[in-house]
């Protein structure tokens, strides 16, 4: 219940920062966000993996040349070549 509530909240702060530009309305969105924050930790800690520490997951590798076709899992081709004058 206490998501919908959030969710509803911030769809409303929304919809009114759309139309009025008031710091007050980015502060009110902030701390739903907040609440939102605490409220998935919680959550995560009621599931029972890692209850005292809630991680980031492992960092994306991006491939070095996304152009080149991969010859074999893993491998995405060289560096470009280096672009000089003539």
């Amino acid at each position: 219940m206490r998501l919908r509530d959030i969710r509803a909240k911030v769809t409303a702060l929304q919809g009114r920062l759309k139309t009025e530009r008031d710091p007050k309305l980015v502060a009110e969105l902030n701390a739903e966000v907040k609440k939102l924050s605490d409220l998935l930790s919680e959550l995560i800690s009621a599931a029972g993996k890692n209850p005292n520490q809630v991680t980031k997951a492992d960092p994306v590798v991006w491939p070095r040349d996304i152009t080149a076709d991969a010859g074999e899992p893993g491998d995405w081709g060289a560096d470009p070549a280096e672009v000089g004058l003539e």
